[in-house]
């Protein structure tokens, strides 16, 4: 059976720490002016140089570390990724940050270095046993029709570079899975904002 494409962003399964997961994470913002990004669960957001806060948040009137949304190149660190969006208060019925944001935004974000996750390749290139254990950069594309994160692991360009962002662990390990395009991958960061820089990967 072939792979499903199905994109759903990273989607975090456990820790490399010896404790269990106890799936801890953090407020951050996203700031009004920010009219380039939309935002879903799965996306992995970088740190920007302002606090933010309102009044009129329950959770933290101010202070409360600025994100934008990541691009998976090269070199970019990650904070994290993103858990939990805080309802639109301007539409009640959705769970993502539009793209024109008439206020303040804020989510919940899972910023373990060490954190696990899963993610589909790009499609470009079929599944290769050199994979495991090297690292990659990773593409992120508009969301879906759904408002579901489309970032996708980038297959070309996988390698040892001890700069890309992702290292690739393993082939996720269930009875569906089979070779071929869309292999499912479980990851962990390679470089992020809270740990060392990358190291060279085994590619």
């Amino acid at each position: 059976m072939p792979n499903q494409n199905s994109p759903h962003g990273f989607a975090i399964l456990a820790t490399e720490q010896s404790n269990s997961y106890n799936a801890q994470c953090h407020m951050y913002a996203i700031p009004s002016t920010d009219s380039t990004n939309t935002y879903s669960i799965g996306d992995s957001v970088k740190s920007i140089a302002a606090g933010f806060g309102d009044a009129s948040n329950p959770w933290g009137t101010f202070g409360i570390q600025g994100v934008v949304k990541c691009t998976g190149a090269a070199a970019e660190l990650a904070r994290g990724i993103i858990v939990s969006v805080f309802r639109n208060p301007f539409n009640l019925d959705t769970l993502y940050v539009p793209q024109t944001k008439a206020a303040n935004y804020y989510v919940l974000v899972n910023d373990d270095p060490n954190v696990i996750f899963e993610a589909i390749p790009d499609g470009s290139n079929a599944y290769a046993s050199t994979w495991v254990g090297a690292n990659a950069p990773y593409t992120v594309n508009a969301v879906n029709a759904a408002n579901i994160s489309n970032t996708v692991v980038t297959t070309g360009t996988i390698g040892s570079g001890s700069t890309l962002p992702l290292k690739i662990m393993q082939v996720a390990q269930r009875p569906n899975v089979s070779t071929g395009l869309y292999v499912p991958l479980v990851l962990t960061w390679n470089a992020h904002e809270l740990k060392a820089v990358g190291t060279t990967g085994a590619a």
